[in-house]
């Protein structure tokens, strides 16, 4: 990937993250956790990651994308100095936390296995094992 394309998907993270904050946040917390953009700079991969409390990340993830035209019109009036062409947003939910989550419960619960197995009493420990 080059230098130009991480300047612009940084460039496209940052003025992105600060719309949604200032315009669609009303209901939790809306991070965007990383933008990917195509190598002809006409499409923009965002990817968003919700803490709404009460709400169901699916309503909130819904309205974003309802509002697509109007996000892009406010970027393409922030970055209009920066890019020609403001490119086509296409908006991901972002599950890397929730699968984060899951893999440490996993590692949890490995643990808690080797640890019983450990104290199992059928099975000497090393320690008490006599040569």
């Amino acid at each position: 990937m080059s230098i130009r394309l991480k300047k612009v998907e940084s460039l496209l993270q940052k003025e992105l993250s600060a719309i949604i904050q200032k315009h669609y946040q009303h209901h939790g917390l809306v991070t965007v956790s990383g933008v990917k953009i195509t190598p002809d700079l006409s499409i923009a991969k965002v990817y968003l990651s919700f803490l709404t409390p009460g709400v169901q990340a699916d309503q909130a993830f819904e309205q974003l994308a309802h509002h697509e035209t109007d996000i892009r019109y406010r970027l393409a009036s922030k970055i209009r100095h920066q890019l020609r062409k403001v490119p086509e947003l296409h908006f991901f939910h972002d599950d890397s936390a929730e699968q984060s989550d899951h893999m440490e419960n996993l590692f949890k619960k490995i643990h808690q296995q080797e640890e019983s197995f450990s104290e199992d009493k059928r099975f000497p420990s090393s320690d008490t094992i006599d040569e």
